[in-house]
């Protein structure tokens, strides 16, 4: 044994007087322990983990039993007030709130109260509060342009004729590098995922048909310009020989909106229209979602050791399985949009 018979004993009449189940198990924990029984016996009996039975026999062994059963929580009898609850609520919903201790700082300064950071979380959580990133929006936006824009866009796609095809544009652009993400692990320990020290980049411009879920690509690793528009619209007119009509929404990017680019769509003598989204408004591209979901699926947690494999990678998710996936697109792709207004 590794305590003494009279120390074992102590600790039963403690456990006995024990005022909740936590002081309960610290206390087996460390009669288990003097009892000579192995950690992991422990461990399988009280559910605890190795780092809780350490943080346990180092109190005990360095101030024995009044060391083991102190709790490091402050309670307090303050409640916060209808009226302070909602004025809480109001300050969380004006400031940008990154931790649980910022609203605890707040709640002192204003109130007088004290919360510990897990009482706060608690707190906040009944409130209707909860932990997420915030979501990006434009910062200039008018909110009729878009509501035009879109209203446009759904009658437009709703009476399309046979011998038409719509499709929305944009270019995008794959670092040749790891894009660390959120992925489960086991608890305690650390992924490590590999990363290259260049910045080689693989810009793709894309168009995707919002009825068919179809998508074209022009994959170069130049910067994107208005000759790289025309390549896509070419392949998009090889691709629809039948169609004649087709219609381009595309952003106010210089590159689309260049005099070549005109000049060529005047070729067209009629066969090719062009819309452009209001300024500031990339929530109205349906593209943009397929490069926010490609981009997750291609890069997150993943090295690729050589810029060819990367590229190759790329293009064949472009070529050929992208086009296996057109019951996920027709989920992430639905034409519904949310509007801003700055």
């Amino acid at each position: 044994m590794r305590l003494s018979a009279e120390e074992l004993y102590h600790l039963e009449l403690a456990h006995r007087k024990a005022r909740s189940k936590k002081e309960g198990d610290k206390i087996k924990c460390i009669i288990a322990w003097g009892q000579g029984y192995s950690w992991e016996i422990i461990r399988s009996i009280l559910l605890i983990s190795d780092g809780t039975i350490k943080n346990y026999l180092d109190a005990y062994q360095q101030g024995g039993l009044k060391a083991l059963l102190k709790t490091h929580y402050e309670s307090h009898n303050h409640k916060l007030s209808v009226e302070e609850k909602k004025l809480l609520s109001e300050y969380i919903d004006r400031n940008n709130v990154l931790t649980s201790a910022q609203v605890c700082a707040y709640v002192k300064r204003r109130f007088g109260k004290v919360y510990t950071t897990n009482g706060m979380s608690q707190t906040l959580k009944r409130l209707g509060f909860s932990y997420k990133k915030p979501k990006r929006k434009p910062g200039k936006s008018c909110y009729w342009r878009q509501f035009e824009f879109w209203l446009n866009f759904r009658l437009i796609m709703a009476f399309l004729k046979e011998n038409e095809a719509m499709y929305c544009l944009d270019a995008t652009g794959f670092e040749h590098n790891s894009r660390l993400d959120y992925g489960w692990m086991r608890k305690g320990q650390d992924k490590f995922v590999k990363s290259n020290s260049g910045r080689q980049r693989l810009n793709v411009n894309g168009a995707y048909n919002p009825v068919t879920n179809e998508v074209i690509t022009v994959c170069q690793k130049e910067n994107m310009n208005s000759e790289t528009n025309i390549a896509l619209i070419k392949k998009i007119l090889q691709a629809n020989p039948e169609k004649q009509r087709i219609l381009l929404f595309l952003d106010n990017a210089p590159m689309n909106k260049s005099r070549k680019l005109k000049e060529f769509v005047e070729e067209q003598k009629g066969r090719v229209e062009v819309y452009y989204l209001p300024v500031y408004s990339p929530n109205l591209n349906l593209i943009e979602r397929l490069w926010r979901m490609s981009k997750k699926k291609l890069l997150s947690n993943r090295y690729y050791s050589s810029f060819a494999r990367f590229r190759s990678v790329i293009e064949d998710f472009f070529d050929r399985r992208i086009h296996r996936m057109k019951k996920d697109l027709t989920k992430l792709m639905k034409p519904s949009f949310m509007l801003f207004d700055s």
